[in-house]
């Protein structure tokens, strides 16, 4: 019978420290958006990224919400390798600054065939590329900040 407590013990103490491992890593809730504005930007139907998880959809390698693989991939870069970054409020982006972000974006997810085309202004100081395969044909458009840098999926 001792053991069988002790037994309990430990695995309630264990779930417990996995209950605060998860919220230590929980983060706070993101600002409403504003009314009529689209949450995300991303490409599926909720319009998150694709590589990005949440409660209601886990990453498929990174285990069940909550348990201590679960927030591992959420930085893919150590934020403390690059602290010595300054990240200015405009980052006054130029279509070549646009064009070397888009095909690092490729290189960084081990893509060597497709290529960027199509880069240049857009409506309301952004700037536009497309996503094409070796052959020329777009397979996806975006959009970029100028000022922000935020990329957004353009139709």
């Amino acid at each position: 019978m001792r053991y069988k407590t002790l037994a309990a013990m430990t695995v309630l103490t264990g779930l417990g420290v996995a209950g605060l491992g998860a919220t230590l890593h929980a983060q706070p809730a993101p600002p409403p958006a504003p009314p009529g504005a689209q949450a995300g930007g991303g490409d599926g139907p909720d319009q998150r990224p694709l590589w990005h998880s949440s409660p209601d959809r886990p990453h498929p390698m990174m285990g069940m919400p909550g348990g201590p693989m679960h927030h591992m991939h959420d930085r893919m870069i150590d934020p403390s390798l690059f602290a010595m970054m300054y990240h200015p409020d405009d980052r006054k982006l130029t279509p070549p600054d646009v064009q070397k972000i888009a095909e690092s974006i490729l290189l960084w997810f081990g893509n060597h065939t497709w290529k960027v085309t199509e880069v240049g202004p857009a409506k309301d100081g952004k700037i536009g590329f497309a996503y094409a395969t070796a052959d020329g044909s777009p397979i996806a458009r975006f959009t970029i900040d100028t000022k922000t840098g935020k990329i957004s999926r353009a139709g």
